[in-house]
């Protein structure tokens, strides 16, 4: 029988990569099936050139909560420190419950790479500012992961109490000195400075100045919501990585207060995606945003609940102001292709004022999701003579439109009747010549899902789909009603 070429082994070998899937990256270490990675270890028992092959597809991605035990963490951190192309080969990792165990010891770990050549002096030196220190040793061993992965794409992590070395590891630049000041010893760093003087070049300048430059997406959550959020202060180093291409967050906040704090709070981001889940943002933090992110094309903002507020947070103290959404994304967001905006968990608790209003000025947008009370206002203002219609504040450009569910008391039933005409006149009415699908969600049973019309050149269908799922909650079934065009 005549050997299979390389070529099919290694697609054979592929399709048993451990996937990174973008559909549920805020349930990673829920979602990340490591099952395949046994399968993949032992193919590389069986001959050399199997080895070969399956260790390319072994290491391209490499969940760490799949490791289990201080020991097997420590064993592999040696491994990449003994056999460096191993961690060349990486490509995406989840650093996501990859808290050491109870026993994991930094020190020791240092003690046994610190010669290693593919650490930079300035990573090394400060990795050695933590090795006494048993509260950020999550921080030195995520960093110390990163550190025998150069060619890293992406970068998942679950953060928490942190001392700020990951995000100043993963801003691309060692050179910088966006450590946060709580890991300052003034004395160690004397030492330090004693050591290598002001002014005199190192062997590794130019790595520090491109470290990981394959690096273009990083995904960070902070945990459960009660746990609160992370300031998007403690992560200023990430966001001046010029090489950054999307970013997503889960429970973050991205508020005034957080960008007072910044140095360079308007310093250009490289980003062109921005996803912020159960995250606090307000007028001044979408501001910040969409002035320093000149290269963004998509952003989703999905406000968090009371929970994420935390007990420390002055109360009344975050607002949402619907109108001032609404001026700052037709002044600064002109050049978005795509917006999603989801209220509903704030609006549980808080009132949110005011509307969007029209987005007919972003020409660019192809593609929204929003409430229709969010965008057009509530039930009173839809009835006044200042009153926005749908079509009306849409721009021509919208090639796709996603209607959140409303769950709020003035989207009654009122207006899904009214609403299925509106959305008869947006589909036939000839101002969209690019759109291509439309859909609406609805409560499980409300009557409104159903269309009950044809509309000449387009497929009208009810399904149902399993939605909002996060840590703390299973999520839901919704209706969906769905437009789509048929070519």
């Amino acid at each position: 029988m005549l050997p299979f070429p390389e070529e099919i082994w290694t697609r054979i070998f592929a399709e048993l990569e451990c996937m990174l899937s973008m559909d549920y990256w805020w349930l990673y270490g829920d979602r990340v099936d490591c099952s395949t990675l046994k399968t993949l270890a032992s193919l590389c028992l069986v001959c050399r050139d199997f080895r070969r092959m399956a260790q390319s597809v072994l290491y391209r991605t490499i969940p760490l909560e799949s490791l289990q035990g201080p020991e097997t963490k420590q064993r592999f951190a040696r491994s990449l420190a003994e056999v460096p192309l191993l961690g060349r080969l990486t490509r995406r990792v989840s650093l996501n419950d990859s808290i050491p165990d109870h026993g994991f010891n930094l020190k020791d770990m240092l003690d046994t790479i610190k010669d290693c050549p593919s650490i930079p002096t300035k990573l090394s030196m400060q990795l050695q500012r933590l090795r006494s220190s048993s509260r950020w040793s999550r921080d030195g061993f995520d960093v110390l992961m990163l550190a025998f992965m150069p060619r890293v794409q992406l970068v998942d992590c679950t953060v928490g109490e942190s001392s700020g070395l990951l995000p100043w590891a993963l801003s691309g630049d060692l050179q910088t000195d966006y450590v946060a000041a709580r890991n300052e010893d003034p004395q160690y760093m004397e030492d330090q400075e004693d050591q290598n003087p002001a002014g005199t070049p190192t062997a590794t300048e130019s790595l520090e100045q491109t470290w990981l430059p394959a690096l273009r997406h990083v995904h960070l959550r902070t945990g459960d919501c009660v746990e609160g959020t992370t300031g998007v202060s403690w992560m200023e180093a990430l966001l001046l990585n010029p090489r950054l291409e999307t970013l997503r967050l889960l429970g973050f906040d991205w508020t005034g207060y957080e960008v007072n704090l910044m140095r360079q709070k308007y310093q250009p981001c490289s980003f062109t995606l921005l996803q912020l889940k159960e995250s606090i943002v307000d007028a001044s933090g979408l501001q910040n945003i969409l002035k320093r992110c000149n290269k963004l094309a998509d952003l989703t903002i999905e406000l968090g609940d009371s929970r994420r507020e935390g007990w420390d947070r002055e109360e009344d103290s975050w607002e949402v102001d619907l109108d001032q959404f609404g001026a700052l994304l037709r002044k600064h967001g002109k050049n978005l292709t795509a917006l999603d905006l989801h209220t509903e968990e704030y609006k549980a608790a808080h009132s949110a004022d005011g509307r969007i209003g029209s987005l007919r000025e972003l020409n660019a947008l192809k593609h929204l999701r929003i409430t229709k009370v969010d965008l057009l206002g509530s039930s009173y203002e839809t009835q006044s003579p200042g009153k926005l219609r749908l079509e009306d504040a849409l721009p021509h450009s919208l090639e796709t439109l996603y209607l959140h569910f409303e769950d709020s008391y003035y989207a009654g039933q009122g207006i899904d009747k009214q609403g299925h005409q509106e959305l008869y006149e947006l589909i036939t009415g000839g101002q969209f010549s690019d759109l291509r699908e439309v859909k609406v969600e609805f409560y499980l049973t409300d009557p409104s899902r159903c269309f009950g019309r044809e509309i000449a050149g387009w497929k009208v269908r009810t399904i149902e789909e399993h939605l909002w799922e996060r840590v703390a909650s299973t999520g839901c079934l919704r209706s969906i009603l769905v437009f789509t065009r048929m070519s």
